[in-house]
């Protein structure tokens, strides 16, 4: 049986999520954005595809602050236009002309899908082996 489901796991992650709770100071996000790594796919690629090969995990929570174009300028994609659209393959990044497509649709945000000319910009971040749900940083 995989550690995430023994009562150790499962009590390591209440733990986790009971110590990081702050009522006092509005909503704090988990995971933290601290663990936020943005990757990005190649043509054709999912985001669970492209952080899987880097021994990450997806982090679908992330995706809200990929959604505009000052959010990408941090990670060196820049777009000279951009657009919305409600499908599940965008934030993604036409590399030929620069163009950026952002999710007009917060509840359409998914790894899985992949688009077949433009890049995926993608949420990943680190977990504990056996953990999933923790990230390294996150104890």
């Amino acid at each position: 049986m995989p550690y995430e489901f023994t009562c150790e796991g499962v009590l390591q992650r209440i733990n986790a999520f009971i110590e990081k709770q702050d009522f006092c100071h509005g909503q704090v996000m988990w995971p933290p954005l601290s663990a936020l790594q943005v990757k990005l796919a190649e043509p054709g690629q999912s985001c669970k595809q492209v952080c899987q090969e880097k021994q990450l995990i997806c982090e679908p929570s992330f995706f809200q602050h990929l959604n505009k174009d000052k959010d990408l300028l941090k990670y060196e994609v820049t777009c000279q236009s951009s657009e919305m659209a409600k499908d599940i393959v965008v934030p993604s990044f036409d590399p030929k002309n620069k163009h950026c497509v952002f999710q007009g649709d917060l509840l359409l945000f998914s790894c899985a899908g992949a688009h077949p000319r433009h890049r995926r910009i993608c949420p990943c971040r680190d977990f504990i082996k056996g953990q999933v749900a923790l990230c390294k940083d996150c104890l």
